[in-house]
């Protein structure tokens, strides 16, 4: 039950992600029961340049920067929109980040 339940629920976000394209229903479902809802205020980081990759995030609304440097030498390299994953590559490789992903000012 509490597959279905998951299924139910957090399927819709991963049926667009490109990372799942592919793969069967039965690994989409093992997946969707561990997912967790967070959310993330404008400008506030998910995680860092060279820290531990604890979790990826999946962004179902608004928007996430991947950025490069710090301070004023800040850039952003690229902008995630929803059905994308942010800090796969590390995470599955047991990697520290290589940018830092923050929540967009504009998130729409």
């Amino acid at each position: 039950l509490k597959v279905e339940v998951a299924s139910f629920i957090s399927r819709e976000y991963l049926d667009g992600v490109e990372l799942f394209s592919g793969c069967s229903e039965r690994l989409l479902d093992a997946v969707s029961v561990l997912l967790l809802e967070v959310s993330f205020a404008p400008e506030e980081f998910l995680f860092r340049t060279s820290g531990p990759a604890r979790e990826m995030y999946f962004v179902v609304s608004g928007s996430v920067d991947e950025v490069v440097g710090e301070g004023e030498d800040e850039e952003v390299e690229a902008t995630k929109r929803a059905h994308s994953s942010v800090g796969g590559v590390a995470f599955f490789f047991g990697l520290r980040h290589l940018h830092s992903a923050r929540a967009s000012k504009l998130t729409g």
